[in-house]
């Protein structure tokens, strides 16, 4: 049961990391052009990353489970070293890459034209650190889910009844939805938004994480899920997918809240096929293989593969739709397994060495 469960978390992150390489790989002009590519990266976006926050809580508490104490011993470490480091290592990274290519008059003009101007160092480390830094925009999700993490794991280590604890949490994010919504929050608004839209996802997998629930509950559960997923694609969502635009402010917020009764029916709803799956070796293995690579893919995967490459096939060589989604959906997974076989290389190389200078002295 416990590898089950194990393996089914892979299928479902190998899936969902899918997903995310589906929707970052369409341009605008490619989903104005397709109605159809425009619908799907609309119900991809409701759905993608509240799951993978909702897996998140999910994981968070199996984890509990089965570690008891040690796992509050190296939580924070953990998170730190899996999160915060990759996160700064690779704003860091994408900043030297683009201002080099900035500074290149031809390669210049084609990411400015693609929205990637060049930007001073101070403006695009404050960026990242709210949440929106326009050269790397994917690694919000990366930063939000450190916060949201340590924050679920501070407040356990004060109130130690968790159901109060997490109750309290989801309806104090509902609160602050609310609030940032309403108000005008400035340069703070989507790194606030965010937190405060996706902490409820994460902890209804906490709380639904060892729970059995009929089957046929469940599929009626994720059914109302799927329908608000396409009927809210279909009338309210805005062009960036997740947003929402009913006309006004209380159904607004009312389709918002609606979310967190409905979505975690697809959750459990995706649980249950992905549980499937896995018993299908020819299918599991590869959706798992590619879900236990989904950080490094999620990753690579943006500028790199699907920006940059999507940009010079769709917008300077006019290729095909169909030529220029496959090329960045392949890439992305490819490269990511050749940084992961190279610094792998690297190290046992580095290992060797050091290995051969300890054994001679």
């Amino acid at each position: 049961m416990k590898n089950n469960r194990i393996k089914w978390i892979d299928i479902a992150k190998g899936i969902t990391i899918l997903l995310v390489i589906y929707g970052h790989s369409m341009r605008d002009e490619m989903r104005t052009a397709s109605p159809f590519l425009d619908y799907t990266y609309r119900c991809v976006y409701i759905f993608h990353m509240a799951f993978f926050f909702w897996l998140s809580g999910y994981s968070y508490q199996m984890g509990r489970t089965v570690f008891h104490k040690n796992y509050n011993l190296s939580f924070v470490r953990k998170k730190i070293q899996k999160q915060l480091l990759p996160w700064i290592l690779y704003t860091s990274l994408i900043y030297i890459a683009f201002t080099i290519a900035t500074n290149n008059g031809n390669i210049s003009s084609m990411l400015a034209s693609a929205g990637y101007e060049k930007m001073p160092l101070s403006r695009y480390m404050m960026d990242a650190i709210q949440a929106r830094n326009n050269w790397a925009y994917h690694l919000w999700f990366i930063y939000v889910l450190f916060i949201i993490s340590i924050l679920v794991f501070a407040f356990e280590q004060i109130v130690h009844n968790k159901k109060i604890l997490y109750k309290g949490l989801t309806v104090l994010c509902l609160v602050g939805l609310f609030l940032v919504k309403a108000f005008d929050l400035g340069s703070w608004e989507r790194l606030t938004g965010y937190i405060c839209l996706f902490i409820p996802y994460y902890l209804i997998g906490i709380l639904q994480q060892g729970k059995e629930n009929d089957l046929r509950f469940v599929s009626v559960w994720g059914c109302f899920g799927l329908a608000y997923i396409f009927l809210r694609a279909l009338l309210w969502s805005g062009f960036s997918g997740d947003a929402i635009d009913t006309g006004m402010f209380w159904s607004d917020l009312l389709v918002w809240y609606l979310a967190y009764l409905l979505l975690p029916g697809c959750f459990l709803l995706m649980r249950e096929v992905c549980l499937r799956i896995a018993k299908h070796p020819h299918i599991a293995n590869p959706l798992a293989h590619i879900g236990r690579e989904s950080f490094l893919i999620y990753l690579f995967h943006q500028p790199f593969c699907c920006a940059f490459v999507g940009t010079v096939l769709c917008n300077i060589l006019n290729a095909p739709i169909l030529v220029t989604m496959v090329s960045c959906i392949i890439l992305s997974i490819i490269i990511p397994y050749s940084v992961r076989i190279i610094t792998a290389r690297i190290r046992d190389i580095v290992y060797k060495r050091l290995r051969l200078q300890k054994d001679s002295s």
